[in-house]
């Protein structure tokens, strides 16, 4: 598997990320939620997050594990990170550290974390699977691997949009892997067969189906709009071709609506194993 597309390391789409953390957490709740519920985090939990962004998951860990549990938040990007500390410290938690780290190069002691997680970060990581084998090291014996990708890109049209109507309309600029990094992790069989071949017992992978109710169009058009994963393409249309895209996008988002609401369909993969 060749190398990924990385987005996050451009400060403008880091702020974009941000802005839009209240869309993606709607988006996103209910495979978060299975999420940290397969992780099996307690009150004393070391958990470490994986690609934690602007730092979502590692405050919603935080709070699972309480104040005599840990969160290690790590992220390569510079940026994002720094972003992530501010949230921190705002929330007001102090078991959560934020630091920048490859999630694929982990430089942690053997056996130090309860838990191992990840929202929609482990495609972003070079030489996957071997990745595995990190997150198996810095788990305990019984230590939990939980984490969500997305499915296949046909099953999520409303987050393939940038890529779909960028290749319909003739306005695809950017290499082919950096439009589809996301999916890039979307075979359940394949990760299976990584989790096992890397030392995982209990190896699964769910399906997490979910139509989210969202209220407005805009925010849904923003979202979309600002992905970081179509920022590679959006960068090389002219002044004409983004006119045009933004107004395609924008009635697109109307193919998903019902009623006074907009009905998106979410279709994530759950990742579970233990260390052996």
């Amino acid at each position: 598997m060749g190398p990924p597309y990385q987005p996050f390391e451009q400060r403008d789409v880091v702020i974009a990320w941000e802005r839009r953390a209240g869309v993606r957490a709607a988006l996103l709740a209910e495979a978060t939620t299975r999420m940290l519920d397969s992780a099996r985090l307690g009150l004393r939990s070391q958990v470490l997050d994986v690609g934690t962004g602007t730092g979502d998951t590692a405050l919603l860990a935080a709070e699972r594990v309480g104040s005599a549990g840990h969160v290690l938040a790590i992220d390569a990007s510079p940026e994002m990170v720094e972003q992530a500390i501010g949230k921190v410290r705002r929330s007001g938690l102090d078991n959560v550290d934020v630091q920048v780290m490859d999630g694929a190069r982990l430089a942690l002691p053997d056996g130090s974390r309860d838990a191992v997680i990840g929202r929609n970060a482990m495609q972003f990581l070079p030489g996957w699977p071997v990745p595995l084998m990190g997150f198996h090291r810095v788990l305990r014996q019984g230590g939990r691997l939980a984490f969500i990708v997305w499915g296949p890109p046909e099953e999520n049209p409303y987050f393939h949009l940038p890529v779909s109507l960028a290749r319909e309309h003739g306005w695809v600029r950017a290499p082919r892997e950096a439009l589809e990094t996301p999916y890039r992790l979307a075979d359940a069989h394949r990760l299976h067969a990584d989790l096992a071949t890397a030392g995982f017992r209990e190896a699964a992978v769910a399906r997490v189906a979910v139509d989210v109710q969202m209220p407005e169009a805009e925010p849904l058009a923003s979202y979309i709009r600002e992905s970081p994963m179509f920022h590679a393409n959006a960068d090389q249309l002219n002044a004409e071709e983004r006119v045009a895209f933004d107004a395609t996008l924008v009635a697109a988002i109307e193919r998903f609506r019902e009623g006074d609401s907009y009905r998106i369909p979410v279709i994530s993969l759950l990742v579970t194993g233990t260390r052996s």
